[in-house]
């Protein structure tokens, strides 16, 4: 279905010269992407309304965009799989945030700091196989990657020994979105190392 509604706006504006003909299905992947990320705000509006937890959740899409948007990761078969995957994950993380007592963020947060870099200078980056890197992408995203997670490893360390006022909660819902991200990379690369020695 994005794949239909981007080609027809992609479409409608080659027509009106708009769009160069020779870019048409640079612009076309744009539109879907642009399409799928829309419905990704909308429904992390729509959960966040429903668990009353708009920061929380907004800080834990970010954590996960960002970091996802660095270091790749799984992409299920369709839009919808994705789309339920992000919910679930967002959902999780609220009900996280509501059984998990504060007095064990700060050993979450140790935790972190030292797996997520593991997995990163592991796993990252992972391309989309509809769209690969160039060898330049590659390099640029493991380098972006890495120092990312370690500036927020850093952070994750800070919050429990210097930020002693920061609101937990709200670190730790961003530190589960950055997590999330970690396990779609990390099965990604799993998986794709499995199927490339099947081949």
């Amino acid at each position: 279905m994005y794949t239909k509604l981007a080609n027809s706006i992609t479409d409608f504006f080659v027509q009106h010269q708009i769009i160069p003909k020779s870019e048409r299905d640079n612009y076309a992947f744009g539109y879907e992407v642009l399409i799928s990320e829309t419905v990704y705000v909308f429904m992390m509006l729509v959960i966040s309304l429903a668990f009353s937890a708009f920061v929380e959740s907004l800080l834990f899409f970010v954590g996960f965009f960002v970091f996802r948007k660095l270091a790749g990761g799984y992409h299920a078969a369709t839009y919808l799989r994705c789309h339920i995957i992000f919910a679930l994950n967002q959902i999780a993380c609220l009900i996280l945030l509501s059984f998990i007592p504060s007095f064990l963020y700060s050993y979450i947060f140790l935790t972190l700091a030292v797996l997520l870099p593991v997995i990163t200078f592991i796993s990252a980056p992972i391309d989309n196989e509809n769209k690969p890197f160039t060898n330049k992408e590659y390099k640029r995203y493991k380098k972006l990657s890495r120092i990312f997670i370690i500036i927020f490893s850093f952070f994750n360390v800070g919050t429990v020994y210097i930020f002693d006022n920061l609101n937990s909660r709200c670190v730790f819902a961003l530190c589960i979105g950055v997590l999330s991200a970690n396990i779609s990379l990390l099965y990604a690369y799993i998986k794709r190392r499995v199927e490339n020695e099947k081949v």
